[in-house]
């Protein structure tokens, strides 16, 4: 019962966190981004502490070769650095340089350990999905850093998390059948909703990457991922809340 209550509250935070920042939200795609990078740092924070819980990288973001004897120890440093950019991120006056901090570890984690598996595997869209992840979250954070000050990062960081989307949404078709299996079962027509949220991902994808619409675009892509984050990721707290996995997925949506 206890595991059951603990899944559920903390899906319903997640959601919560998401719902309010995205409530609050005024202006354009940078504010967008601004009130998107803000909530992530709740879910920076918990990764930090995943790590910590379960003594381990995270696997699909970290793919850290098991053989090096200092890695319960890079574990501790990992876990602390997440915990670290997150916090600070919650905190208005050291936002900026917290999302400075957290995007320049995720560029490191990205080019130190995801491009040698994507070279080695170019052709494993899953390997692209997980670099996708790390990507969107580093593009968050660059527009938070930026701010409304940088247009040429808020550009970047713009054509970045639409490169990310696009990936998501290709995976969707590629792995049609296994997102489909990720719908609750009670829902009717599970192939055409991953299909039609893989079709969703490609057209906020593109609408960013082109500036065509990019606020409606980012708008309607937040609104899907906490939809997902309640009704998939929210389900699978509360019938796996042991699994790291599971707790993963959730607080990277």
């Amino acid at each position: 019962l206890f595991s059951v209550l603990k899944g559920m509250a903390i899906s319903a935070w997640v959601v919560l966190v998401a719902l309010f920042h995205g409530y609050r939200v005024r202006g354009g795609p940078v504010e967008v981004g601004i009130a998107t990078a803000r909530s992530m740092a709740i879910s920076v924070v918990g990764l930090g502490l995943l790590e910590f819980v379960q003594g381990d990288f995270i696997g699909r973001w970290q793919p850290v070769p098991v053989g090096p004897p200092v890695r319960q120890a890079l574990v501790v440093v990992s876990a602390s650095v997440l915990a670290i950019c997150g916090g600070a991120l919650i905190v208005p006056r050291s936002a900026r340089i917290g999302a400075l901090g957290l995007a320049m570890v995720l560029v490191a984690w990205l080019v130190g350990l995801h491009a040698p598996v994507l070279a080695g595997a170019p052709l494993e869209v899953v390997r692209w999905v997980y670099a996708g992840e790390i990507l969107a979250i580093t593009c968050g954070a660059l527009t938070l850093w930026s701010g409304q000050t940088d247009s040429r990062t808020a550009t970047v960081a713009r054509v970045g998390f639409a490169m990310a989307l696009l990936t998501f949404g290709v995976s969707h078709f590629v792995y049609l059948k296994a997102v489909a299996g990720e719908v609750p079962a009670y829902f009717p027509a599970r192939t055409a909703i991953a299909a039609f949220t893989g079709a969703a991902h490609l057209v906020a994808g593109a609408a960013l990457l082109l500036n065509v619409a990019s606020r409606l675009a980012a708008r309607l892509e937040a609104l899907m991922l906490i939809v997902i984050a309640l009704v998939v990721n929210g389900g699978m707290l509360i019938t796996q809340p042991s699994n790291p996995r599971v707790w993963t997925v959730t607080l990277t949506e």
